[in-house]
C-alpha cells in the first residue's frame, strides 16, 4: 500500500517508557479501556481451538487479512478462473466516506459466511451484508491512521488497531459492541497501523514508531504484542529493535510490524519488520551523524523476517534483509509459508519481501536462505556511505520496491512492484520522483529457485497486492485498474476500471472479488472523477458502475454560495482548465484581484497554498473530495507554486505552477 514515505522531523524526543497501573477488563457490553503494559500470564484464557473456528469453517471465504494464516493470498475453492473471469461484473458498491493522506481505505476486507468486515482510514469498522453491501452494524472510532490497517476475526470477535492512539480492540462480531480495548502506547507518538493475526487464543498486533506524519522521533520503537483474545491482557511483548535502540535512544528509532504475521502448523509466528531511523543521517544536539552513524551496526531486528514461538515470544531466528538501511527500505510484508520439495525433501519455506525490492526464500525451520531475487529497478540501493557534498539517486526509493503483499499458488510467487526513486545526501532525504511519473511491474517467480517466470509492465504503481484464484492472479494500480493475468503465461485475460486509485489488497471469496478503490487516481481515463467505493464484483452479476461525472461538467458547475453570501457574477469568473495532480483550477490568472473555482478531484481531503513573489497564502482549506469552492486571490504578475501542505502530499508531487500575467 501507499504508505509512510515520511521525512524525518528535525526534533527529537528522549526515550520515555511508561508502565501504567493495571485496570480492569470487562466482558461483552461492559468494555473498559485498559492501560496495563506489563505482561500478564503466559497462558491465554482458552475460548476456542488454536485455529479459530471462523478460519477453519469459512476457509473458502476470505477469513484472514491475507486469506489464510499461511499468508498465501490464494482463494480456496473459488469458481473464478481464466474460463469465467470475464463474467465478473458489479453486484453492488458501498461508498467509502473516510479520507486520509493515502485514501479512504487501505485494508483488505474480511469475508466470513454472509458478512464482510472492513476498516476505513478513520479506524471505523463496518459489517456489511455479503449479498447487498448494506450495513449490518458499524463501530466508529474516528481515529486517524496512515494504514495499512484492517481487522481480523476469531472466537466470535472482530479485532483491530486504532491508528494514532496505539490501541487494540475487540468487537462482538454479531453486534459490533466493544468487548475490550487496550492502550499499547509505551512511548509518546507511537501508533498501530496493521491488521492483527488471531491464533491460539491470542491476538498478535504491533506498534510502529510514529503517528500520521510524525514518525521516527527519538526513542520510538515497534513492539509486537501477544494479547489474550478474550480479555486483551498482554501475554508477552517482543521489541523489534535491540541494544537500547543501538546505543542512542534519544535520537534513534525504528522497527515495528506493518502487515499481519503468518503462522505455521507448529504454532510458529513469522513477520516482517520496518526500517531503522534516522535515515540517511541526521544533525542532533548540534552534531552531524551522517550515513546512519548514530546507529552503528546492522540495526537488528529492523528490515527483517523474524520467527517466534507463539506461546512464549521466544526468538527462533531472524534475518536482516537490509543491514544498516539508509533509505527507508522496510522488509515489511507478511511472510508466505508453504512446503516445497527441496533436494527431494519436503521443506517448510517462508518467503519474505518488502520495499528492498527483493524476495527471499528461507528455510522456515532454520532461517537459512534458499534463494534471493531482486525485482524492479535498482540503482545505488546497496550504497552504505554517501560522500559528503554528494547527492545520489536511489531505486527503489522510500515509496518503492514490493510495497504490498505477494501471493503464492502452485509453485509460483506473484510480486507487485513499485518503481520510484528518491535522492539522498549523507544527512537528508532529498527530491523524490513525482507520483504521476512512477511506474509498476508485476512479476511471477518460480518458488523453487527464484527465477523469473514472466513479468509485465504497468503504467502506475502496483499497490493492489497479488491475489490468486485458480489460474488467474489479480493486481491493481493507482490508475484504478484491476488486472487479471494468466498464472502460467502472464497474459492479461481481463480488467476492470474503477473510479478511484486502488491502494488496498482485494479479497476473493467464492464467486466474489471485493476491490477497495479509495486511493489517489493517477493517470486514469480522462474525465474520471475519483469516487471512493468498495466494489463487489461477482460472477454473473448484471450491474454496472455508476457513470463518473465528466470532468468538463465538474469544472464548469458553479459552487453553491453560503447562506447570505453574494453570488459571484459569472462574467467575473476565470475559465477553469485541467491541471496536474488532484486539483483542478486555472493554470494562468490575470494580475490583480481574480475570482476562480478550485476543485478537489482526488479521493482525500486537501488544503492548497500559493507561494511566490514574497507571499505565502493558504486558500481552499479543508477541500473535501469532489468539492468545488469559489476563491479570490489578489496577486502580482509572476510565477507561483500551488501545493498541498497536508502531510507529505507536496513531497509526493502535489505541486503545480501558476502563471499570473498582466494580460487580460
Amino acid at each position: 500500500m501507499l504508505f509512510r514515505s515520511i521525512r524525518l522531523r528535525p526534533t527529537f524526543v528522549a526515550l520515555l517508557v511508561l508502565f501504567l497501573a493495571v485496570t480492569t477488563i470487562a466482558g461483552p457490553g461492559l468494555a473498559q479501556k485498559t492501560t496495563d503494559l506489563n505482561p500478564g500470564p503466559a497462558t491465554p484464557n482458552p475460548i476456542g481451538p488454536a485455529v479459530p473456528g471462523e478460519i477453519e469453517q469459512f476457509a473458502a471465504d476470505w477469513p484472514a487479512p491475507q486469506g489464510n494464516l499461511a499468508g498465501t493470498r490464494a482463494a480456496a475453492d473459488s469458481p473464478i478462473s481464466t474460463d469465467t473471469v470475464d463474467q465478473l461484473a458489479v453486484a453492488w458498491t458501498w461508498p467509502i466516506e473516510a479520507t486520509g493522506n493515502y485514501g479512504g481505505m487501505t485494508a483488505p476486507p474480511i469475508v466470513v459466511d454472509d458478512t464482510i468486515y472492513v476498516q476505513d482510514m478513520d479506524s471505523n469498522v463496518y459489517a456489511l451484508d455479503r449479498a447487498t453491501g448494506d450495513v449490518k452494524w458499524s463501530h466508529e472510532y474516528n481515529i486517524t491512521t496512515i494504514g495499512p490497517n484492517g481487522v481480523a476475526i476469531g472466537y466470535g470477535m472482530v479485532y483491530g488497531g486504532l491508528g494514532d492512539s496505539a490501541e487494540a480492540f475487540a468487537l462482538d462480531a454479531e453486534t459490533g459492541e466493544e468487548v475490550w480495548r487496550i492502550d499499547l502506547n509505551n512511548n509518546p507518538g507511537m501508533g498501530i497501523d496493521m491488521a492483527p493475526t488471531v491464533y491460539d487464543n491470542k491476538v498478535f498486533i504491533s506498534t510502529v514508531p510514529g503517528i500520521s506524519d510524525q514518525f521516527y522521533e527519538g526513542g520510538q520503537t515497534g513492539i509486537l504484542y501477544a494479547l489474550d483474545a478474550q480479555s486483551g491482557a498482554i501475554l508477552w511483548p517482543f521489541d523489534t529493535t535491540t541494544d537500547n535502540l543501538w546505543g542512542m535512544p534519544a535520537v534513534n528509532s525504528g522497527g515495528g510490524v506493518w502487515y499481519p504475521p503468518s503462522v505455521d502448523d507448529d504454532g510458529n509466528v513469522y513477520f516482517g519488520t520496518g526500517n531503522p531511523a534516522p535515515w540517511p543521517g541526521v544533525v542532533a544536539f548540534g552534531t552531524p551523524f551522517p550515513n546512519g552513524s548514530s546507529r552503528p551496526g546492522p540495526n537488528d531486528y529492523t528490515n527483517s523476517v523474524v520467527s517466534l514461538d507463539s506461546s512464549t515470544g521466544a526468538l527462533h531466528w531472524h534475518h536482516n534483509a537490509k543491514p544498516h538501511d539508509l533509505f527507508d527500505l522496510d522488509f515489511q510484508n507478511t511472510p508466505v509459508l508453504v512446503t516445497l520439495p527441496i533436494d527431494g525433501t519436503d521443506t517448510k519455506v517462508a518467503f519474505g519481501s518488502g520495499k528492498t525490492g527483493t524476495v527471499i526464500a528461507y528455510n522456515a525451520d532454520t532461517g537459512d536462505i534458499l534463494w534471493e531475487t531482486a525485482v524492479g529497478t535498482h540503482e545505488n540501493d546497496d550504497v552504505q556511505e554517501i560522500p559528503e557534498g554528494e547527492t545520489i539517486r536511489v531505486y527503489p526509493g522510500a515509496l518503492g520496491g514490493v510495497e504490498t503483499p505477494i501471493a503464492y499458488a502452485d509453485g509460483t510467487i506473484f510480486v507487485p512492484i513499485v518503481n520510484r526513486w528518491n535522492e539522498y545526501t549523507a544527512l537528508e532525504q532529498g527530491d523524490e520522483q513525482p507520483l504521476t511519473e512512477a511506474t509498476g511491474e508485476f512479476v511471477a517467480l518460480n518458488a523453487a529457485d527464484g527465477s523469473v517466470k514472466w513479468q509485465v509492465e504497468l503504467p502506475q504503481m502496483a499497490l493492489g497486492a497479488a491475489t490468486v484464484a485458480n489460474d488467474v492472479v489479480f493486481t491493481a494500480d493507482l490508475t484504478g485498474k484491476v488486472y487479471a493475468f494468466d498464472t502460467e503465461t502472464g497474459d492479461e485475460v481481463w480488467s476492470y476500471q474503477a473510479n478511484a486509485g486502488i491502494n488496498a489488497p482485494p479479497a476473493n471469496a467464492g464467486d466474489l472479488l471485493l476491490v477497495p478503490a479509495a486511493g489517489p487516481l493517477l493517470g486514469g481515463p480522462e474525465g474520471t472523477q475519483a469516487e471512493a467505493q468498495l466494489i463487489a464484483l461477482r460472477l454473473g452479476a448484471t450491474g454496472t458502475p455508476e457513470a463518473a461525472t465528466p470532468a468538463a461538467d465538474r469544472a464548469t458547475s458553479a459552487a453553491t454560495p453560503a447562506a447570505g453570501a453574494t453570488p459571484v457574477p459569472e462574467a467575473n469568473m476565470v475559465g477553469v482548465e485541467l491541471t496536474e495532480f488532484e486539483i483542478r483550477m486555472p493554470d494562468e490568472l490575470p494580475a490583480g484581484e481574480t475570482t476562480f473555482e478550485v476543485t478537489n478531484v482526488g479521493s482525500v481531503e486537501h488544503n492548497f497554498e500559493v507561494e511566490g513573489q514574497g507571499i505565502e497564502e493558504e486558500f481552499a482549506e479543508n477541500l473535501a473530495p469532489g468539492e468545488t469552492k469559489t476563491m479570490t486571490l489578489d496577486l502580482e504578475a509572476g510565477t507561483y507554486e500551488v501545493y498541498c501542505p497536508v502531510g507529505d502530499h507536496a513531497e509526493q508531487g502535489m505541486r503545480l505552477e501558476l502563471a499570473v500575467t498582466d494580460e487580460t
